[in-house]
């Protein structure tokens, strides 16, 4: 259990629940989704640091986890392009 986890916050200021939530950093460059059955400890899930069950996906060192059709995408990505958007990636950075 997480400091505070246990005291509700008031409905105004809570997040929302079963749904990822990126309040201070905005919508990641990386994919994610929501997995009920994300834990502590598994690769991809916290991904907004605030629900377990959220999950990155698709990009980066997460490429190996592969995005449900449910997943949010960057705004300059699709689902439909996103295996190429992963192959430039890395070819960008291998050039850097």
């Amino acid at each position: 259990v997480r400091p505070f986890e246990t005291i509700p916050c008031p409905e105004e200021v809570a997040p929302p629940k079963d749904q990822c939530t990126f309040p201070l950093r905005g919508e990641p460059r990386v994919p994610y989704y929501w997995e009920p059955a994300c834990e502590v400890g598994v690769l991809g899930c916290w991904a907004d640091g605030l629900h377990a069950e959220c999950r990155f996906c698709g990009k980066g060192v997460f490429a190996n986890l592969t995005c449900p059709e449910t997943a949010h995408y960057p705004a300059n990505h699709s689902a439909a392009n996103n295996s190429a958007a992963i192959d430039n990636s890395a070819n960008h950075s291998a050039a850097n």
